[in-house]
């Protein structure tokens, strides 16, 4: 069935759309859902620059002089955000793999699943 969400088309580094691709796989989930997980969070700070920049847009040239501090604090704050994000793409990248290394390799088969299961109790 097709969402019924909004599109955005995002331009990525090889190297974000690799982290992306990675995290979606092992996640099983869309690549379109990780990066919407990844900002969902941060929607607060980006709420407040949008309305910051609708008033911006409303003000005289002294107004918007007076405004430019608080809206140099907010671009702080989303960078911090993304950085954020980025450090937990990464701690999840990192658990996922190490998990995966620790279940070793899956059994082939039936055959394999029932002796991996069942223990010898004398050799044969």
């Amino acid at each position: 069935m097709p969402s019924k969400l909004a599109r955005v088309q995002v331009r990525l580094t090889p190297e974000q759309y690799e982290a992306i691709a990675k995290i979606s796989k092992q996640a099983r989930l869309s690549m379109s859902r990780v990066v919407g997980d990844i900002i969902e969070p941060h929607l607060p700070v980006l709420r407040s620059a949008a309305q910051m920049l609708e008033d911006a847009a409303a003000m005289t040239q002294e107004a918007r002089s007076a405004l430019r501090p608080m809206l140099d604090a907010n671009e702080r704050k989303v960078q911090k955000a993304a950085i954020s994000a980025y450090r937990i793409l990464a701690e999840t990248e990192a658990a996922m793999t190490k998990a995966r290394a620790a279940e070793g390799p899956a059994p082939a088969g039936r055959a394999a699943a029932r002796r991996k299961k069942t223990r010898r109790l004398s050799p044969r």
